[in-house]
């Protein structure tokens, strides 16, 4: 498959169109993390991206700056659970509602003990004990808000905790979406980017890891034949490897080897230097398979 529509094209297509079908009703039946839901999710942002089945979670949802779906339905829930507090008491809704919430307290698990158990964890368990909100729609901006900040923070934390996300941990800080994405480039040159930016490539750090080999040993075979011993990762290929010279020169130019240059080229948000970038990348990984194949 490709996807030739501009990422954030194809990704209001599926906030307007796939999302609104895959939440309806969420206000009732979404109170906890629904799993298939955001596997729905990831999946459509993977195949924009061009990554594989395998690539974390973590830095795909980071790429896009997307947040994962149960926010949006966990809104809802809170949303509907103030609609149901305006109601007047002799609603057949309200009355409803009053029931759950007495099963609720005397130990019951339903709606209402899901709703009091999402508000105490995210620190308004005082709004669930008043039954009553003053500025709705200040609160539910704050209740929103929370739940955004509170993912930031677990989205941090996991990226951090990876493994295969060493390097990516270097230029991806922030929770938004990446500069290249934003641009109106090739799917092909997206595809490449991101597979690379996510440790999503066959080089021998990820070959390694996939076959148990110690990261010390995971070494670039192509360097090997120079005697030369580096480790091949994204910034081998990027920076050192010297079977890639005169292809890093005509789409790079002369840049210092050295972590700070690594990180502004993958970092880069200039069209022109993202698209150098990508072809590069793609250039070396030509050369790679030729070489590898007569080796």
């Amino acid at each position: 498959y490709t996807y030739e529509f501009p990422f954030n094209a194809s990704y209001n297509l599926f906030e307007k169109c796939i999302v609104p079908v895959i939440t309806y009703g969420s206000q009732i039946w979404v109170t906890q993390i629904n799993q298939v839901l955001e596997d729905v999710h990831v999946r459509f942002l993977k195949r924009q991206l061009g990554v594989g089945s395998t690539t974390p979670t973590v830095a795909v949802l980071g790429e896009c700056g997307s947040y994962p779906v149960y926010i949006k339905c966990q809104v809802n829930v809170i949303k509907y659970w103030v609609k149901i507090l305006s109601t007047s008491d002799d609603t057949l809704l309200r009355s409803c509602y009053n029931m759950l919430v007495r099963y609720a307290n005397a130990g019951r698990k339903n709606w209402a003990s899901d709703v009091r158990n999402l508000l105490y964890t995210h620190g308004f368990g005082f709004i669930w004990e008043q039954q009553g909100i003053e500025d709705e729609t200040l609160f539910i901006d704050d209740f929103s808000s929370v739940l955004l900040d509170s993912y930031k923070q677990t989205w941090n934390t996991i990226k951090s905790e990876t493994s295969k996300l060493s390097l990516y941990n270097m230029y991806k800080i922030d929770f938004v979406r990446e500069p290249y994405l934003l641009l109106n480039i090739p799917y092909r040159l997206r595809k490449q980017l991101s597979k690379f930016r996510t440790s999503s490539v066959s080089l021998e750090i990820e070959l390694g890891r996939r076959h148990g080999i110690a990261k010390d040993d995971r070494l670039c075979k192509l360097c090997g034949e120079y005697n030369r011993i580096y480790v091949e990762d994204e910034y081998h290929l990027l920076l050192q490897c010297s079977a890639y010279a005169d292809v890093r020169k005509t789409y790079i130019g002369e840049v210092t080897t050295n972590l700070y240059t690594f990180c502004s080229l993958m970092s880069s948000s200039d069209k022109e230097s993202v698209i150098s970038l990508a072809n590069f990348i793609s250039s070396a990984f030509c050369i790679r398979e030729i070489n590898l194949g007569v080796l």
